[in-house]
């Protein structure tokens, strides 16, 4: 199988919400992002969700016999991710690579969300949460 790779790296939007608003830490509800980065980059040791869109153009040239699937190659958390508004799959929290055939979804310009909820512990490590790792488009043959 041979595999064209297109990271999306870059700007991302979020929007953030804390699970205990009580907190008393100031942390922006939404913003943007140079992906990828990890949750404690972002949030400190809060928990809570955050939804993360990244708008791209379909890979051009495609041949009727490619794949086009998204990979989330390090995630911390559990998850869904959705394509133009329509939900694709969950994943449970340590989940190595989720990933989702985007093939008959793909319109000409697409929004990708990737929804997270994280709890980070003192056990954990630093990277542990989040979108660590690029997200990849993985054009296959």
């Amino acid at each position: 199988m041979s595999v064209h790779r297109i990271r999306l790296i870059g700007p991302w939007t979020f929007t953030w919400t804390p699970a205990d608003p009580s907190t008393g830490v100031e942390i922006p509800s939404s913003g943007t992002v140079k992906m990828p980065c990890d949750w404690q980059s972002l949030f400190g040791s809060l928990a809570g969700s955050a939804t993360f869109s990244r708008q791209f153009h379909s890979p051009t040239n495609l041949e009727a016999h490619e794949q086009i699937v998204i990979v989330l190659t390090e995630v911390g958390g559990a998850g869904r991710i959705s394509l133009n508004g329509e939900l694709l799959t969950e994943f449970p929290d340590g989940s190595e690579s989720p990933e989702v055939d985007v093939t008959r979804q793909l319109q000409p310009f697409n929004v990708l969300e990737v929804s997270l909820q994280f709890t980070p512990t003192t056990e954990t490590p630093a990277t542990a949460g989040g979108l660590f790792g690029p997200v990849m488009i993985e054009i296959r043959t």
